[in-house]
């Protein structure tokens, strides 16, 4: 769908009696992205989960006269359907941090040479002095991400935060793997200009 579409299409939606549509046309998006997370994750899938996910992000889109879907961006170039998507991965993410609070960062991909101290044993007032310094640092980066372009912000929120792989982001933003390759490694660079200046 195109933004204009994609509009109408929430507009349709949103009317008393209407919800199924959505429900009917993100009905199997929806249970693959909770397949796909639980997967990312390296966690067990129980069918009956995935289930009540599936039904939690219909409610959580519905809520509140559809608060959720009303705050879709079109002007952030993807589609409704990416909407979609990164809202079933952030409420999976909010039921793994709820059910397991260690799941969520266990990914090895997403530790960099700099936090592998993490795991050594250190002096309580070393091991303060630690997080307070990567709680600032993470801190730092959430403020400089702000300054960002929103396409920019959107594929470092989708890899590093949500955990989408390069070749879902291409998908969700409606471009080629080697353009969203590029896009990222600009935007890490534009991210590295705003905090050391």
């Amino acid at each position: 769908m195109n933004n204009d579409k994609d509009k109408q299409f929430i507009e349709k939606c949103v009317k008393p009696c209407q919800k199924e549509c959505l429900v009917q046309q993100y009905w199997n998006l929806v249970y693959y992205t909770i397949r796909k997370t639980f997967t990312i994750y390296n966690v067990h899938q129980v069918n009956d989960d995935i289930d009540a996910l599936r039904n939690e992000v219909f409610i959580q889109l519905f809520r509140g006269n559809c608060r959720k879907l009303k705050q879709y961006r079109p002007d952030l170039g993807t589609g409704l359907e990416a909407w979609v998507k990164l809202i079933t991965s952030r409420i999976v993410q909010n039921f793994l941090k709820k059910k397991d609070p260690l799941t969520i960062g266990r990914r090895n991909h997403l530790i960099s040479i700099d936090d592998q101290d993490t795991f050594t044993e250190l002096p309580d007032s070393e091991t303060k002095k630690q997080t307070l310094a990567k709680e600032h640092k993470h801190q730092m980066i959430i403020n400089a991400m702000k300054s960002l372009k929103p396409k920019d912000q959107l594929i470092l929120q989708l890899y590093y935060y949500d955990g989408f792989s390069m070749d879902d982001i291409a998908i969700i933003m409606k471009i080629s793997r080697g353009a969203a390759d590029t896009r990222k490694s600009r935007a890490i660079e534009r991210l590295k200009e705003v905090i050391h200046s």
